[in-house]
């Protein structure tokens, strides 16, 4: 067993409280979320942290995590966060990850951060139109500000941003940001990174609106390609579900072959 841990220097002297947690992590803590990933909220010297446990790793994966160059999801997580951090941009800050290595393979990974009591998006975007047009102009230049800095998160839903009103300002914080990239904005890639943000058309339309006056382009010609984004994404949902079922029906098949 190989324990690979990294603190960030601010947060240095929680070191070994936070490998503590990691050794606890099953029976202690408040549970948040306990799904596919795990999320509990820990505290440590007056030090509130938040801690994701990644279970969703296929067998081959975890392999390929433990024997090459590509970065488990706790670390993708960790830099990408401490990245964005550098782009002057809002994300609860990182404070470590930490990787278990078993035999040949990825164990278990964690990623920390500071713990943020505050809302997600949806609960803004779930009032009437009229409650919620301001922020949803807000939202619009907020996207196209990021795109613009190179940042594409790879789920980017209402439902991976908090938001805080602070000194008459918003301020949006992206979490849930091991799958993000970083690349040269085009308007073509900022379109279709709107694939997973789900909105009745008319809060759509105020942020497309918005989102095409930054991006100096036509509103329709930018409805129209995150329309075409959406769609392309169910696609390929339905083709994976499509592919699942099939799986499952030969598996069930098999199971019952072997019974006989």
């Amino acid at each position: 067993m190989r324990t690979e841990i990294v603190v960030n220097e601010r947060y240095k002297y929680l070191e070994s409280e936070i490998e503590q947690i990691i050794d606890n992590f099953h029976t202690s803590g408040e549970a948040i979320k306990l799904a596919r990933n795990e999320i509990k909220n820990f505290e440590i010297q007056g030090t509130k942290l938040t801690v994701k446990r990644f279970k969703s790793i296929p067998g081959i994966i975890r392999f390929i995590f433990a024997h090459t160059s590509v970065w488990s999801k706790a670390r993708r997580a960790y830099e990408n966060s401490m990245r964005l951090l550098l782009y002057g941009l809002h994300t609860p800050c990182p404070i470590a990850y930490i990787n278990i290595y078993s035999s040949l393979t990825l164990k278990d990974c964690f990623y920390i951060c500071e713990y943020k009591d505050l809302p997600i998006l949806d609960t803004v975007f779930e009032q009437p139109l009229k409650k919620c047009k301001k922020q949803l102009k807000s939202f619009g230049r907020y996207i196209y500000n990021i795109h613009n800095l190179g940042v594409f998160h790879g789920d980017f839903s209402t439902n991976n941003v908090l938001y805080e009103k602070k000194d008459n300002e918003i301020r949006y914080y992206l979490i849930d940001t091991n799958r993000m990239r970083f690349r040269r904005y085009t308007l073509r890639r900022g379109l279709a990174n709107f694939e997973r943000l789900v909105l009745p058309v008319d809060k759509m339309s105020i942020i497309c609106k918005e989102y095409a006056r930054q991006a100096g382009s036509d509103e329709i010609y930018v409805f129209k390609g995150i329309l075409q984004s959406r769609i392309r994404l169910l696609r390929i949902k339905k083709i994976k579900h499509a592919y699942k079922r099939f799986i499952n029906i030969f598996r069930k098949k098999k199971t019952d072959q072997n019974l006989k």
